[in-house]
C-alpha cells in the first residue's frame, strides 16, 4: 500500500558441513542493518521499507560477508497498491425550486492504513435526470484535514421530481484520459437526491377551442403540491356564430396524481345530442407549469366516471365506419371528422384511465 511500512527480514545461512552464524551487514540501497545470530546456522536483520508509488518494489539485499562467509545477495518483490478513498456528495440546499441552484460539494477522503495522503484529482459529476452543471467537473483542494480534499460545482434542476447527483473521483492521465483517483489514489464515487419543486406551484389557466360550432372557453387556478395536482375550472360553452351561452359550470378537483410533471383529467360538456368533453393535459416543464385544453367528443362514452375498456371497445367495434354506415357511432367519433379511424382510437389510448369530472 502506498505509504505503508513493509518490513524486510533477510535471512543468510550456512550451507557447509559445519555451519555457524554469519555476522555482518545487510545493504539495501542506503539503509542497512545489523545480523542477529536466529539459530546455529543463520542469522537475520530487517529493513522497512516504504512504498511511494503504485506498482512495485525490487528489494536488494547484499550480504557484505565476514571472515567466515562469502558475500552474497538476493532480491524480492513487493507490490504496492493504491490508498483507499471514500467519496461523499452533499448537495446544499436539497431541495429547490425549478431553475433555481444548488450547490453540490464533493469531498474525497483517504480511508487506507498508515499515515494519510491528500486526495488530488477532480470530481466528475453527473445526474440520472435533466439538469445542468456549472462545470462538468471541479478540482480537488486540499482542507485543513490530512488526507481530506474537496471540491464544488453548481447543479440547476429543468424538470421537477427527484434528481440524483453522482460524482466521481478521476484524474487526467498523460493521455488526456480519465482515470479513477490519482497516482497515489485508487477512485471512489457518491451520490445524493435533489428534489426540484415547482417554480410555480400555482398558476392560471385560461384557453378556448371550437368543436363543431360550439366554442369552449376554460378559465381557472391549478396548484401542484407534493406530487398533486387541485384546482377549480369553469367551463362556457357558447354557440360559436350568435355566442348564446349552451352551458356553463364551475369544477372543483383535488389530489391528481402528477406522474412523470404532468397529469391529464376531462371535464363533461352536455351540449348538442352528442355530448363534449374539455380534455385538459396540467404539465411542468423548463421550471414553468401550465395547462393546456382539447375539445373532442366525450371520451367516456359509458358514463363510468373515467376512460376506460368499456369506451375503448366501443370506439374498436365501429372502427373504419364513416357517416351513412349501418355500424357509424357518432359517439365513437371523437375528433368528429365522420370516420371512426386510427385517430379515434389513439385518443382513447392516450387519456385511457383519465378521470372525467361530471
Amino acid at each position: 500500500m502506498v505509504n505503508q511500512v513493509s518490513a524486510c527480514s533477510t535471512t543468510v545461512t550456512d550451507i557447509s558441513s559445519k555451519p555457524t552464524p554469519p555476522t555482518g551487514s545487510i545493504y539495501q540501497g542506503l539503509d542497512s542493518c545489523q545480523l542477529g545470530t536466529k539459530s546455529s546456522s543463520s542469522s537475520s536483520c530487517a529493513i522497512n521499507v516504504t512504498g511511494r508509488g503504485d506498482g512495485s518494489i525490487t528489494v536488494n539485499a547484499l550480504y557484505a560477508g565476514d571472515p567466515s562467509h562469502y558475500k552474497n545477495e538476493n532480491s524480492s518483490e513487493i507490490l504496492v497498491d493504491r490508498r483507499a478513498t471514500s467519496s461523499v456528495i452533499v448537495c446544499s440546499p436539497s431541495t429547490v425550486g425549478g431553475n433555481s441552484t444548488t450547490v453540490c460539494t464533493a469531498t474525497v477522503t483517504d480511508t487506507d492504513v498508515s499515515t494519510p495522503i491528500t486526495p488530488t484529482g477532480s470530481i466528475r459529476f453527473s445526474t440520472n435526470s435533466t439538469g445542468t452543471f456549472d462545470s462538468p467537473d471541479c478540482s480537488l483542494v486540499a482542507t485543513s484535514t490530512t488526507g481530506t480534499a474537496s471540491c464544488s460545482a453548481n447543479y440547476t434542476p429543468r424538470v421537477f421530481g427527484h434528481h440524483l447527483v453522482s460524482g466521481s473521483y478521476q484524474s487526467l492521465d498523460n493521455w488526456g484520459l480519465w482515470d479513477p483517483g490519482d497516482y497515489f489514489h485508487d477512485g471512489s464515487s457518491g451520490s445524493t437526491q435533489v428534489y426540484a419543486d415547482p417554480a410555480d406551484p400555482s398558476f392560471n389557466v385560461s384557453s378556448s377551442a371550437t368543436f363543431q360550432g360550439v366554442t369552449v372557453t376554460t378559465s381557472g387556478t391549478i396548484s401542484i403540491s407534493s406530487g398533486m395536482a387541485s384546482g377549480t375550472i369553469f367551463v362556457t360553452a357558447t354557440n360559436s356564430t350568435t355566442g348564446a351561452v349552451l352551458f356553463s359550470k364551475t369544477y372543483n378537483f383535488s389530489n391528481l396524481q402528477l406522474a412523470n410533471n404532468q397529469t391529464r383529467f376531462l371535464l363533461y360538456i352536455p351540449v348538442g345530442t352528442n355530448p363534449l368533453s374539455a380534455d385538459i393535459t396540467v404539465k411542468g416543464a423548463g421550471g414553468t407549469w401550465s395547462a393546456t385544453m382539447t375539445v373532442t367528443r366525450q371520451l367516456d362514452i359509458a358514463g363510468r366516471g373515467i376512460v376506460d375498456i368499456v369506451d375503448f371497445a366501443t370506439v374498436a367495434a365501429d372502427y373504419g365506419s364513416s357517416i351513412g354506415s349501418s355500424r357509424y357511432n357518432p359517439a365513437a367519433d371523437l375528433n368528429g371528422d365522420g370516420t371512426i379511424s386510427i385517430v379515434d382510437v389513439s385518443m382513447v389510448a392516450y387519456y385511457y384511465g383519465t378521470t372525467v369530472f361530471y
